[in-house]
């Protein structure tokens, strides 16, 4: 209940002495499976390994980076109507919180540790699809930019961003069309840096309105 919920927010500030990150605040506030899948996912070797084991799990960065993948995985770019990400992400929870999912065992903050088992019998289909378009859209990222994926040029970070777009975009490719690209890859990274520099014009309109009516790029966006 709404009391339970805003108790556990309030014990969290009070244990930890410090500001909550937009993460803590989610899962505080709309705990359910979403919490426990979002975690697994961020846990898995696949991103781990992906993201060269850069974004931090502190503070559940790792777990805001795979929530905003499925949530678009889930809820297309195109049907986009947000006026703030938070609300976005928000609605992903909410959404998956309807469904069953158990896993045997717990999660632990020691290294090396082995991720609990999924309770085959208690997890609703949308976490298998959702599990095998998340590391299909990893899986493609990583064939086609190799060691430069999720950053942009000349920049060692993981670009938050990218990691988004390009996970959730390629997680929901036909085969035939990600045959396509890996066997023109490089062309495709061509184009792609093109587009990041400006040397390319972006195709498509800004969701509002005055970005369309200003000078602000493709690399604004993923800025």
């Amino acid at each position: 209940n709404d009391f339970e919920m805003v108790r556990e927010l309030f014990q969290r500030i009070n244990t930890y002495g410090r500001a909550l990150s937009p993460q803590e605040i989610r899962c505080a506030l709309n705990p359910g499976s979403s919490i426990p899948f979002i975690r697994y996912l961020a846990e898995t070797p696949e991103f781990i390994d992906s993201t060269f084991g850069k974004v931090n799990p502190k503070r559940m960065k790792d777990m805001e980076y795979v929530l905003g993948i499925i949530s678009f995985i889930l809820f297309s770019y195109r049907d986009y109507k947000y006026n703030r990400e938070d609300d976005f992400l928000v609605h992903t929870m909410k959404y998956l919180n309807k469904f069953n999912f158990k896993l045997n065992g717990t999660f632990s903050d020691e290294e090396g540790h082995s991720l609990p088992q999924w309770k085959n019998d208690e997890c609703s289909e949308v976490f298998y699809t959702l599990f095998e378009k998340f590391k299909k859209g990893i899986s493609i990222s990583n064939n086609i930019f190799g060691t430069h994926r999720f950053k942009k040029k000349n920049s060692p970070s993981i670009n938050k961003q990218l990691l988004i777009m390009m996970v959730s975009v390629f997680a929901l490719l036909d085969d035939d069309i990600v045959a396509e690209l890996i066997s023109t890859k490089n062309k495709f990274i061509a184009k792609f840096d093109g587009l990041i520099s400006g040397d390319i014009p972006s195709y498509v309109d800004w969701i509002s309105e005055s970005y369309n009516d200003s000078d602000k790029d493709f690399d604004y966006a993923i800025s």
